[in-house]
């Protein structure tokens, strides 16, 4: 039942950010938000049906147990061992950040309405900043999970210097450091677009997801070859330089195209007002 709940509630947490994005950037009605809290906790319970299916209860057991789950709000991730360690603090977490995706839809128009349009180039600058680290937020969450599908997570901590640490504390680690680097991805993402794209007209998610996953294989060079540095400078290893790390490209790849896809959404938000946008602008 504990892990039923943590399921519920990360799954609407996910639909409801995400319904965030949308609903700023085309401006559509919030009345229909309510419904997005239990069609998320559906969409992250689904792989759980076995336990009430009537037929085939083994064959759907046996794909809850796949990695494929993972596209029902992470549902694969939830339910490893070390996550079912601690079923109370998972319900805790899931609260905690249900809450918080409660008040970000209910308080992100608000805010959003009572600021104009930035016109001056620090104002622009500003809300590039703000807008990329948001969406870097929206990044983590594909990222994390690929790292943590190819075990990558606690190295990125040990990488940091925290690999005498174990268990859930290696893996908070690893998140830690994986946000922080995300929140610089972030700056990268919103730099690039203000780089080519006009500040008195939008861009489309396709069109931001694509720049996003570019920026990532750029990012992904360089880090080739600052991690091989890394290693011979703090722990004493030497690797190939540059250092080709395909794990690491995927994160990259995923984090890249989730945060360039988010940032082309509120960045529509503010560089012009949401109501005169049309959902045919998603594609």
């Amino acid at each position: 039942m504990a892990r039923s709940l943590t399921h519920f509630l990360f799954g609407a947490t996910l639909v409801l950010l995400v319904g965030t994005a949308i609903t700023l950037r085309y401006g559509l009605d919030r009345d229909w938000g309510l419904w997005l809290v239990p069609a998320g906790g559906v969409w992250g319970l689904v792989p759980d049906v076995h336990h009430v299916s009537p037929v085939r209860e083994d064959q759907i057991y046996a794909l809850h147990n796949s990695p494929v789950v993972d596209v029902f709000a992470l549902h694969y991730t939830l339910d490893q061992p070390i996550s079912r360690e601690m079923p109370h603090a998972g319900i805790l977490a899931s609260l905690l950040f249900f809450t918080c995706a409660v008040a970000v839809f209910s308080l992100a128009p608000v805010v959003r309405d009572r600021l104009d349009p930035p016109q001056t180039t620090r104002g622009r600058l500003f809300t590039a900043a703000a807008g990329g680290a948001v969406a870097a937020g929206y990044g983590v969450v594909a990222a994390t999970a690929v790292f943590l599908h190819t075990g990558r997570l606690p190295v990125l901590a040990a990488l940091a210097g925290f690999g005498n640490l174990g268990g859930l504390t290696l893996l908070f680690a690893g998140l830690v450091v994986l946000s922080a680097l995300a929140v610089v991805g972030g700056l990268l993402v919103a730099l690039a677009f203000e780089a080519v794209a006009s500040p008195r007209h939008t861009t489309g998610p396709v069109a931001g997801a694509t720049l996003g996953t570019a920026v990532s294989l750029v990012s992904w060079a360089g880090v080739a070859v600052l991690v091989a540095l890394w290693m011979a400078a703090v722990h004493g290893v030497a690797i190939p330089v540059p250092w080709f790390h395909w794990p690491a490209l995927a994160g990259l790849a995923a984090f890249g195209a989730t945060c360039g896809l988010f940032y082309a959404l509120l960045r529509g938000a503010f560089v012009r007002p949401s109501t005169t946008a049309s959902p045919r602008g998603m594609d």
